[in-house]
């Protein structure tokens, strides 16, 4: 405040000391103030930085939570075809042990319903197969051009074995 009484004075402006005493307490009280809002300033600043940082905090989580969900669909999916593709494993190995493509898929679900989690397919599947050969695609009747039966009630004209041999039975 000294500063600017020397620069009036050397300005050849001479002031009075009641003037002097007036100008400087003027001063000191304008200095405080804006000392305060300066500080004020300062602590306002970094409220908006604070506050700044915490959204961006939160758009990062906001983002983070959708990539979140986006992983958990894609698990999702991923988890559905690895289903898919041993339910098709099961089908392959079905369809190799000769059971006629129009019985694969129930053959498949029928061992599966019955099938614990420590039960081996395979074996379920030759048991399944031992009991119900209905379902092989070669399953046919071996004829005989003589009959092995005394009883003659048994045997059979040539046309009724081949019809036995197309209807399967």
């Amino acid at each position: 405040m000294e500063g600017i009484l020397n620069i009036l004075s050397s300005e050849g402006i001479e002031l009075s000391d009641e003037v002097k005493s007036k100008i400087t307490k003027s001063l000191a009280t304008e200095y405080k103030t804006i000392a305060e809002y300066s500080k004020l300033r300062k602590k306002l600043e970094d409220a908006n930085t604070m506050l700044s940082d915490s959204n961006t905090r939160l758009e990062s989580k906001s983002s983070l939570e959708k990539d979140l969900e986006k992983l958990r669909g894609e698990h999702s999916n991923l988890c559905k075809l690895y289903e898919e593709s041993k339910n098709n494993a099961y089908k392959l190995d079905v369809l190799k042990t000769g059971v006629n493509e129009k019985f694969v898929d129930f053959v498949t679900s029928d061992i599966l319903k019955n099938k614990a989690d420590d039960q081996d397919f395979a074996e379920l599947l030759s048991s399944y197969i031992e009991n119900n050969p209905q379902y092989l695609s070669n399953n046919f009747m071996s004829v005989s051009t003589s009959p092995q039966s005394n009883n003659p009630s048994d045997a059979t004209t040539s046309s009724d074995m081949i019809n036995k041999l197309i209807r399967g039975g």
